[in-house]
């Protein structure tokens, strides 16, 4: 059973700001997101300690090297359709790259090489491929897609289920009770219990599952009204395993015990409409908004701490980085052909 919304736990009101962001410059101009969900870029630190950035173009990827600041490579013609995903494993000691094509097609890529090493092509007999992850099992490595369509306005409209594949293309499984329509995926592994767990934002929820025991592990909803749940952040806080979570309809980030199911708070951005989030801390989360801003916010006292403006589209992807040369950094990236862009966060005394 959950709690209600407004059983809030009590919060401590006493913290100052302490951070301060400042716009460094403009990364890509170039880069093309044809969503407005989470992951359409990636960052990643590869196996000889390089940060890389890697974003799609309208007919390309690109791998800018932030250590030296500048592109290293451009694979053109990587996919047939525009890609709205990126991930990143390492796979028999290989930097391995995925990119997912919302026609239901993901290709791997070892990113020295730039060898495509596999393609699945037609994942989904319906609707569209928006996101897709890597899970590892028992020392294995496993491809994990979705299914959803943004035009669904039916929820019992039932879509397909999440699939398992291996690095050789084989369906190995398919996750019970996973027909949501579902616009991100992504995995959690709990070192305490030793336990590998999907999490799916959908229309209206957000969804975990067991993959050890092939079941759905909690349905966190409520408000069947809320719209896409489109980013979230599993964390470890005290004795409490966190998910916050955001939705691209109303103006809250909900926090739930990720454990329980049980609802915990709801935090006003005062937006109509939440995208990406990043947590920079247990103390400070950033949210890309619909409008174009980017919002600090203190969590303890639930202060909006800071509005970022320079993005001139939806704020789909945030990410929080160790700069090799700027140290803590934000980059972001607006929809469409909006730009990607470099944000030095300081804290302050």
């Amino acid at each position: 059973m959950k709690m209600n919304e407004n059983d809030n736990l009590s919060i401590n009101k006493s913290d100052k700001k302490s951070l301060k962001v400042n716009f460094l410059f403009d990364i890509s101009t170039d880069s093309f997101s044809i969503y407005d969900i989470d992951n359409s870029f990636l960052i990643f630190i590869s196996l000889k300690d390089i940060t890389y950035l890697l974003y799609p173009t309208k007919n390309s990827i690109i791998l800018y090297n932030l250590n030296k600041q500048q592109v290293q490579n451009e694979l053109k013609n990587s996919n047939e359709d525009l890609i709205c995903c990126l991930r990143h494993c390492t796979f028999s000691n290989k930097d391995i790259i995925m990119t997912v094509s919302y026609n239901n097609k993901i290709k791997l890529w070892d990113i020295v090489s730039w060898e495509n090493i596999l393609t699945l092509n037609n994942i989904n007999n319906k609707n569209s491929l928006y996101s897709a992850c890597f899970l590892n099992d028992n020392n294995n490595t496993y491809i994990v897609s979705s299914n959803g369509n943004f035009d669904i306005i039916d929820m019992e409209e039932k879509v397909e289920k999440i699939k398992i594949f291996d690095f050789n293309g084989i369906k190995v499984k398919e996750i019970n009770d996973s027909y949501y329509n579902t616009f991100i995926i992504d995995t959690y592994f709990d070192k305490s219990k030793s336990k590998c767990y999907i999490i799916t934002g959908n229309s209206n929820c957000i969804n975990s599952y067991d993959y050890e025991n092939n079941s759905l592990y909690h349905n966190y909803a409520s408000d069947p009204s809320h719209g896409q749940h489109v980013s979230f952040i599993v964390y470890e806080k005290e004795n409490l395993t966190i998910m916050m979570e955001s939705c691209n309809n109303d103006k809250f980030i909900r926090i739930w015990d990720f454990h329980t199911g049980f609802f915990i708070n709801k935090i006003n951005t005062f937006e109509e409409g939440n995208l990406s989030i990043s947590l920079f801390n247990e103390s400070y989360i950033f949210v890309g908004c619909k409008s174009g801003v980017i919002k600090c916010i203190n969590l303890k006292t639930e202060e909006i701490i800071d509005n970022l403006f320079g993005q001139e589209s939806r704020v789909n992807t945030i990410k929080i980085l160790f700069h090799p040369i700027y140290g803590n950094c934000l980059i972001s990236q607006g929809w469409l052909s909006d730009s990607i862009k470099l944000w030095a966060i300081k804290t302050e005394l």
